[in-house]
């Protein structure tokens, strides 16, 4: 399959499917088949319905719930404004997304308003620009206004009246030009590179929004040292009481608990509540990500106090330091390349050089009234991800394939399973640069014809070990005959 996104591929819309087309082709074997992918307009039209456990109906993107939506177009952009926030984490899965909401609660209320507040503006602005329908439902392009909206948010001096209501109507306009912003990214990034703008467009907003502030006599702002959320006022700083101490002088529940501030920093917050939503959110759509958000922000706390002699907590929160240590990690690992070794190593190199990015860049930007939100992260897994193909080791997952890193693994591996029934070379079959693309090409060539030839031979335990790497029961061969239509016509199954 050939790895390069056209700007065709991304913006292809089809066809709502009907209701009821896939009640004919369910089965009763438990098997993901299709999980959304938020840069595959194309999701629809390949979706396949199958039965499956409870709890594997909110694990992945909830891609069966999407599907059944369908039917009821204002209850899926109702919907979609959940994925939308989940997005944000880099899942298009509404449960992630009401964790979000919660974590924003967990926060401050203004969190929750600046955070429904650009989510809802950006989905209008989507529909008014005609964006591709399935870009907009599955949170791909709504996810983007975030970020603004958070540039925002931390500049807010607390008073709500009038100048919270001033930075809510200022953001409307803004969000209207992230959307194009983002747009024109995705010419460039998409179509020329190969890579995702991530949040290019949103940051860069939210950094001119800084810089503009500077001259206004409307808008206060808190920039000039950088703030996460409050200002450095005694409400900010009240419970902390750590400054100048030296990192061996602290307790292991003190260094934890900056770890969990780390991944609250997703949603912008300052209490260390917010960690509570965002892990079960995570935790509920993919377990692979919620260990790789952790461990990256254990890992990024660890750099900074190996650069950073002296613990000092309020450097250490308002640096930004955890957000763009966790996006790092949770994006590379497991996302943008497939788990295993190779990749665990890349994901723990490059936090550790975000951590130094961002002390370079919060050098720069400082003096300036700046705030640099996740731009090392964003720096570091573009430039990543721009090497896929060139290291055997590090096996990318295609643009138009992201979805869950479980959904990575299982597809991957189902069609290095399908090689091996094949009795084709171990060197084949051991190759690290097949890529999950190349691979799954192999699968949707050679799966219909293994399933079918085992359901002639009576093979039931080689038919179940496909069933269990998520093979579909539906694999028809040049005839278009299931193998179900072939067992059904021979004696040995009877």
């Amino acid at each position: 399959m050939e790895r390069r996104l056209s700007k065709k591929n991304l913006h292809e819309d089809f066809e709502p499917a009907k209701a009821g087309n896939t009640q004919g082709n369910r089965t009763n074997i438990y098997s993901d088949y299709q999980e959304i992918s938020p840069w595959n307009a194309k999701y629809i039209q390949e979706y396949k319905a199958v039965d499956k456990p409870f709890y594997r109906y909110i694990m992945g993107t909830m891609s069966d719930f999407h599907h059944y939506l369908q039917k009821f177009p204002i209850t899926l952009v109702f919907f979609a404004f959940f994925r939308s926030c989940g997005m944000f984490y880099g899942i298009s899965n509404p449960f992630v997304g009401l964790c979000s909401l919660a974590a924003a609660l967990c926060d401050t209320w203004y969190n929750f308003v600046f955070l429904c507040w650009s989510v809802i503006w950006s989905m209008i602005w989507c529909f008014y620009l005609r964006i591709p329908r399935e870009l907009i439902l599955n949170g791909l392009y709504p996810s983007q206004g975030i970020i603004l909206g958070y540039a925002m948010y931390v500049t807010y001096g607390g008073n709500p009246h009038p100048q919270m209501l001033m930075q809510l109507v200022a953001l409307i306009p803004l969000l209207f030009f992230n959307i194009v912003f983002f747009e024109a990214l995705c010419s460039v990034f998409v179509k020329k590179l190969n890579v995702t703008p991530m949040m290019i467009s949103g940051l860069t907003l939210g950094m001119c929004w800084h810089l503009a502030i500077q001259k206004s006599y409307s808008f206060h702002t808190n920039a000039v040292i950088p703030s996460l959320v409050h200002p450095l006022t005694d409400d900010a700083t009240s419970n902390i009481t750590f400054r100048g101490r030296d990192w061996f002088d602290i307790s292991a529940v003190e260094f934890g608990t900056e770890i969990g501030y780390g991944v609250a920093m997703l949603q912008f917050s300052t209490s260390i509540w917010s960690a509570i939503p965002i892990s079960i959110g995570l935790a509920s759509a993919s377990p692979i990500m919620l260990i790789t958000t952790w461990c990256g922000s254990f890992v990024g706390i660890s750099t900074v106090a190996f650069l950073r002699p002296k613990w000092d907590m309020v450097t250490l929160r308002l640096g930004l330091y955890g957000i763009n240590a966790s996006i790092t990690s949770n994006v590379l690992v497991g996302n943008f390349f497939l788990l295993n070794f190779a990749s665990v190593v890349l994901g723990i190199m490059a936090v550790m050089t975000s951590m130094m990015l961002n002390m370079a860049i919060q050098s720069f930007c400082q003096p300036f009234g700046i705030n640099w939100f996740a731009y090392p992260a964003t720096i570091v897994c573009i430039i990543c991800y721009m090497t896929a193909g060139s290291f055997p080791s590090l096996i990318p997952v295609n643009l138009v394939d992201l979805t869950v890193p479980e959904d990575h693994l299982r597809r991957y591996y189902l069609s290095k399973l399908v090689i091996k029934q094949f009795h084709m070379s171990t060197s084949l079959a051991e190759y690290k640069d097949l890529s999950p693309q190349k691979l799954q090409s192999i699968e949707k060539s050679m799966l219909p014809v293994l399933m079918c030839a085992y359901a002639k031979n009576g093979n039931s335990k080689s038919i179940k070990k496909l069933l269990e790497y998520g093979a579909s029961p539906n694999s028809s061969d040049y005839d278009g005959r299931c193998p179900l239509h072939i067992a059904a016509a021979e004696a040995s199954w009877m």
